[in-house]
């Protein structure tokens, strides 16, 4: 069976994903996008970056992977590669497997509207027998699939990876103030709000520091809210300089 993967972007742990485990198998791929918030400094010359192609040689590339391979692999399902791949599916006798890979949480839309052209879209997707669900993270996000009506034989866990050595600090050099350490989005489900008050209910009377590195629409509010001088939000810190916060910290909070 031959496997292609299409990456959004060329974010670190792409790139790790890539030296790891895509070219020691020999499965081919490409990114869609040609830069990433979550940068890297350093990204191959050999990678093919879909955003650099014009849209008739962009149709020509998705074309030859859907026709050459036998599983593809997509992150995400609403972006145009992984729409004119199912389309190709569709309409041709000779069908692949496509493999929708997914870290996003089951969230249902508010406005009615939008409820119900999410529904429709993801239904009609997620049933096509063609169609697999590869759940990055952990079984939480396997919820998205199945509440549109992905089967269970075509749903598969695969937690999200990284290059573990990047971040051992051996031997490792403890702060002399306790220091905790969260690093992600600052969105509801990632708790930060519990995390801060915590924190504040029991270390502010100790030496003690939480650092919150990442980023949010509303930052100023939550750094208004939990203004106090051993709490420190840094916003988006990237990568050898994001490192060192691992190799600072004692503990990282998850």
């Amino acid at each position: 069976m031959r496997v292609f993967t299409y990456f959004v972007e060329p974010a670190s742990y792409t790139l790790d994903l890539v030296d790891k485990v895509h070219d020691n198998l020999s499965i081919d791929y490409a990114m869609i996008n040609n830069t990433s918030k979550a940068k890297s400094e350093e990204v191959k010359n050999r990678i093919i970056f879909l955003q650099e192609l014009t849209l008739i040689q962009k149709l020509k590339y998705i074309y030859k992977v859907w026709k050459d391979y036998n599983l593809i692999i997509i992150n995400g399902y609403t972006n145009y590669v992984f729409i004119c791949t199912y389309l190709l599916n569709k309409i041709t006798f000779n069908k692949r497997f496509i493999a929708i890979e997914s870290d996003t949480q089951l969230i249902i839309p508010s406005n009615i509207i939008k409820r119900g052209i999410k529904y429709i879209y993801l239904y009609i997707i997620f049933r096509d027998k063609y169609i697999l669900g590869l759940s990055g993270g952990s079984n939480t996000h396997k919820r998205l699939f199945s509440y549109y009506g992905m089967q269970k034989d075509r749903l598969f866990l695969m937690p999200m990876m990284v290059d573990n050595t990047k971040y051992y600090n051996n031997p490792k050099m403890f702060p002399k103030t306790f220091t905790f350490l969260f690093v992600g989005r600052l969105i509801k489900t990632k708790n930060v709000d519990i995390l801060c008050d915590i924190f504040c209910k029991n270390f502010l009377d100790k030496d003690a520091k939480l650092i919150i590195i990442g980023r949010s629409n509303n930052i100023d509010f939550i750094s208004n809210r939990y203004s106090h001088q051993n709490i420190v939000f840094t916003g988006d810190i990237y990568g050898k300089e994001l490192i060192k916060f691992y190799h600072n910290a004692s503990v990282f909070v998850f």
